[in-house]
């Protein structure tokens, strides 16, 4: 390889007498390393971590120790030094330059890497987030690109966010905190100053064999958690914060497109719902045609004052099914759990069951709603309806709750094959028809209270029928469901 490339304005040495253009590549990946050692440098210096651009607790100790390792690594990585093998100068390379996920303990830890002419792309990652005495903080205005390719594992930083893509990835902390900083955004956003979708905090995409642990997420600008269109996905032991009012969009966890998911052992409490199973929005969900199924959602306590504890929809064109949510508590919230679609939507939304839930203090137990009419734009199919099928509700419990149920279908989508067994709310709303129902058909076993809608067949203990149901469609009432 010889010769000058047009426009190269490196005159810099090297064995072939070319410019730098026309180094092999693995010297010219060398030499732009060297050219980026300083700039990292001077970032671990101000406390800002050069991997990803976030604000880092860190320590003098800390700062000297990157520093001398770099001035070493410079010489190890100066291509005119042939003594060394190329093996060892690749190692020292990628060394240098894995991102820096945390700093924790007076030290720093990187995951180990594939390096290719794009950057450092990360594949079969367990990179430590930080202890519970570190911080990573965003920025408003951060628009940073760790890794350029998409073949593995991508970390993004874009208007507060951390995107990974691809395969075999563990995001695991130790108590530790990652802080959107979103009240710049909700500022932004409430007085109608952007003109586009305000990033989520983590966004996991196109990808396999995840695992979420141990780790705080706070303060996103929008969605907190975000996996879309993954597979044999474990989110466990995870807080997620944000104020209660005045940050809007703040969902905790939005599956997305998501299949053979598990959610457990979390706390959430946020600005809008505390998880939300999607898989596309009208006719773009529909066109890609991606499902949500085999999720299972247990051992949670979720809170959300101005929206849902738990919820299936709106966005959920690609269809959504087998789903299991468990042993959790819904406690001072809007709506415990909510289906919510409208026609447009198509897809479907089957097979849910609803297992050991408690609600304390909710307007709203359980709303199934056909009319929530947001669309993406005037493309959307009126003609594409959803069909909402075998909705289980089973040993839910609980008191100050306003209205228990509130299923309204429509004529266009009804709900069919639901049931209600070992139900018993407590009530803190003394008013007529307060387990509503509307273009419903279904079953409930057993001892319910409240006294169930007449659109239901009555069954007792031991599935004898003791009562047919009378069409009945009453939605009259909204309590702000």
């Amino acid at each position: 390889m010889t010769g000058k490339v047009a426009g190269d304005s490196d005159s810099g040495e090297n064995p072939t007498g070319c410019n730098r253009k026309c180094w092999p590549l693995q010297w010219r990946l060398q030499k732009e390393r060297d050219e980026q050692i300083w700039e990292k440098t001077t970032l671990l210096s101000r406390g800002r971590s050069p991997a990803t651009g976030l604000l880092v607790e860190t320590s003098p100790a800390v700062t000297e120790k990157a520093t001398t390792r770099n001035t070493s690594l410079n010489k190890v990585r100066n291509p005119k030094n042939n003594s060394r093998s190329e093996e060892k100068t690749r190692r020292a390379t990628e060394e240098d330059n894995r991102p820096l996920v945390s700093i924790a303990d007076g030290g720093s830890r990187r995951p180990k890497v594939q390096r290719t002419p794009g950057g450092p792309l990360m594949t079969h990652v367990s990179p430590e987030t930080p202890t519970s005495a570190s911080v990573l903080e965003g920025r408003s205005s951060v628009n940073m690109l760790m890794s350029t390719l998409h073949t593995f594992p991508m970390i993004f930083i874009n208007s507060s966010t951390i995107d990974m893509m691809n395969s075999m990835l563990s995001f695991a902390g130790h108590n530790g905190t990652i802080d959107g900083q979103g009240k710049t955004w909700w500022e932004k956003h409430e007085k109608k100053q952007l003109n586009h979708t305000r990033g989520p905090l983590v966004q996991i995409m196109w990808s396999s064999d995840i695992v979420i642990a141990n780790i705080t997420l706070r303060y996103s600008p929008f969605w907190t958690l975000h996996p879309y269109d993954c597979k044999n996905v474990t989110i466990r032991n995870v807080t997620i914060l944000a104020p209660l009012h005045h940050a809007p969009n703040t969902d905790g966890i939005d599956p997305d497109s998501c299949e053979d998911m598990v959610i457990e052992d979390c706390y959430i409490s946020v600005g809008d719902d505390g998880i939300a199973i999607k898989s596309g929005w009208d006719q773009y969900g529909i066109a890609y045609g991606r499902p949500s199924t085999n999720i299972l959602i247990r051992n949670l306590v979720v809170r959300s004052e101005v929206s849902a504890g738990i919820s299936i929809g709106s966005e959920m064109s690609g269809g959504v099914s087998n789903v299991t949510v468990e042993n959790t508590l819904i406690w001072n919230s809007r709506r415990a759990v909510r289906i919510k679609t409208a026609p447009g939507r198509g897809g479907y939304i089957q097979h849910i069951t609803y297992r050991n839930l408690t609600f304390d203090f909710v307007r709203v137990g359980i709303v199934i709603k056909t009319d929530y009419n947001e669309h993406p734009d005037e493309g959307y199919d009126p003609k594409a309806l959803p069909t909402i099928n075998d909705i289980s509700f089973i040993s839910i419990h609980g008191h100050g709750v306003r209205v228990p149920v509130r299923i309204h279908g429509s004529m266009e989508i009804p709900v069919t094959n639901v049931t209600f067994r070992d139900f018993s709310v407590g009530l803190s709303y003394k008013k007529k028809r307060v387990f509503q129902c509307a273009f419903v058909q279904g079953r409930v076993i057993g001892a319910v209270f409240p006294a169930p809608c007449k659109n239901l067949d009555l069954y007792d203990e031991k599935g004898r029928l003791v009562r047919r149901s009378v069409a009945q469609n009453i939605a009259d009432t909204d309590y702000d469901a």
